[in-house]
């Protein structure tokens, strides 16, 4: 009947076993609302400081001077945000959208925190509804559930690394911004098959400590865009949205990210 059964090797209890199926993803916008021309948009000084400082300083980054492209990218930041896109409801989100019977969330799981590692690993959650803020948290392990996104993930002022394997994220919903973070590990999510998810994992996590996504270096590049795109699409990713430079034909909505400046900003 098209279910997919997830973790059955983890499950002692018939009566706990989740079975996961395929939903339509849910908009949450108003689809009345069409996009108009955005008026010019310029970095602001210290958004603009900090480009400079990420573009000069050495650090943790891999890759060397960004091409020339890049460099024109954020030497204007009209056709920076002429070039990107933001898309709701894409085809990977209705194709990988499920759909959790009794779904299982915090609120029915005990955390215990001991040396400063938190592990949930294979408890079929669905939700992170109920998570708290764990004072000496560095070290979060969620793999093999069912998450599709990071909705109510509130930030943990000391979490260092991030464990996502083998869940359903496909998007960086409620994904809060967590102060000291360094690592996250996210392959293999349906997420990992966009061709920006590390760039879109750099600017919702836009800290000065995250240095590696799937244990491979954050590229230079992909932080210099983080830098100067988190200030426009944050929030929007974090409300759901992907972030791309193709347009999206499969996808509810479609615009550059110029163009959702005023969508978003429009009664």
């Amino acid at each position: 009947d098209g279910s997919q059964v997830k973790n059955t090797d983890e499950v002692d209890d018939e009566e706990n076993l989740v079975v996961a199926v395929k939903e339509p993803f849910k908009p949450q916008v108003d689809t009345t609302r069409r996009p108009r021309p955005a008026p010019p948009v310029q970095y602001t000084r210290s958004l603009r400081a900090k480009i400079e400082s990420t573009l000069n300083s050495p650090g943790l980054l891999s890759g060397s001077s960004p091409s020339a492209e890049v460099r024109a990218l954020l030497q204007d930041p009209g056709k920076l945000l002429r070039r990107f896109r933001l898309s709701y409801n894409t085809g990977l989100q209705k194709d990988h959208c499920i759909q959790v019977d009794t779904p299982r969330s915090l609120l029915s799981v005990r955390i215990l925190c001991g040396l400063g590692a938190v592990s949930l690993r294979n408890q079929s959650l669905a939700s992170l509804e109920g998570m708290q803020v764990q004072p000496d948290m560095a070290e979060l392990f969620l793999q093999n559930n069912m998450l599709a996104d990071l909705d109510h993930f509130i930030p943990q002022p000391k979490l260092k690394e991030l464990r996502l394997e083998n869940n359903f994220v496909i998007s960086f919903r409620g994904f809060a911004t967590q102060p000291k973070l360094e690592s996250v590990w996210l392959e293999p999510n349906p997420i990992c098959m966009h061709p920006h998810y590390r760039l879109m994992v750099a600017i919702v996590q836009n800290n000065n400590y995250l240095v590696r996504i799937d244990d491979r270096l954050i590229d230079r590049e992909d932080r210099l865009l983080a830098r100067a795109l988190a200030p426009y699409v944050g929030d929007a990713l974090r409300a759901g949205w992907l972030l791309d430079t193709e347009h999206s034909r499969d996808a509810d909505f479609d615009m550059t990210v110029e163009e959702f400046q005023h969508f978003h900003a429009s009664p």
